[in-house]
């Protein structure tokens, strides 16, 4: 459920009726809010904790505009819900190419604040389940994808995370991570390797080749993995 949300505007009037608006509609819902306040993206980034779920962001912000820090925080979150302010509904169309959620056009009002709200609510119960933080070994929190795991290998002390994008290092045991990833979209293919099984290719003999690479399948996993593997598709075919 979305509850800490981000206000990033430099005109303190402009933030000061949006944060009213905004704790408003969640007062009127009967939900949970932690509301922040930047005046600058500099300020935002600095201080982001990894827990956003929403974000409003004014287009036209000194040093490092609106659309240039909606990049910065999609480089970290794919999946952050992101709602651009500004007086020019010209920039409307930019906004998509970071992945904008919807865009509004100064002077605020509670009609347009609640509608967009409402959708994003909306949009946010069905990626409940979809997305986890790692604490990464810089300990910064990073957000990602469960789709966006191809495979989760143990390396030493850490669990190294591999997604298209790139490699998380992170400490932890893959059995805290079982407990939260759904179990149908994973498989060991053997001690201490966790596999994404839509990006399972093909398997060839005591080896499985997963977006181009080939990882080992254990001799003692490789029934329940390719029953595993035949469950996922047989789902996916089914839907």
């Amino acid at each position: 459920m979305i509850k800490n949300v981000v206000i990033v505007e430099d005109d303190r009037q402009c933030a000061d009726k949006l944060s009213k608006l905004i704790s408003r509609f969640f007062d009127n819902a009967h939900l949970p809010l932690s509301l922040k306040v930047f005046n600058s993206s500099l300020e935002a980034l600095e201080k982001r904790s990894g827990f956003e779920d929403l974000y409003f962001l004014d287009i036209d912000l000194p040093h490092v505009n609106g659309m240039e820090l909606a990049k910065k925080i999609r480089e970290k979150d794919e999946k952050v819900i992101i709602i651009f302010c500004s007086n020019l509904a010209q920039f409307a169309l930019k906004g998509y190419e970071v992945g904008a959620f919807d865009y509004i056009v100064k002077p605020f009002d509670y009609s347009n604040i609640a509608h967009r709200l409402n959708r994003a609510l909306n949009v946010d119960l069905h990626r409940q389940s979809e997305k986890i933080i790692l604490k990464v070994a810089s300990s910064e929190n990073v957000v990602i994808n469960n789709d966006s795991i191809i495979y989760i290998e143990k390396e030493r002390n850490y669990l190294v995370f591999h997604t298209a994008k790139e490699d998380y290092w992170v400490r932890g045991s893959l059995q805290e991570y079982e407990k939260i990833l759904p179990k149908d979209l994973f498989s060991y293919s053997k001690k201490g390797v966790y596999v994404n099984l839509s990006y399972v290719e093909k398997t060839i003999g005591d080896a499985i080749v997963v977006n181009n690479k080939e990882l080992p399948l254990a001799r003692q996993r490789k029934k329940e993995f390719i029953k595993d593997l035949f469950s996922f598709f047989d789902r996916k075919e089914g839907n």
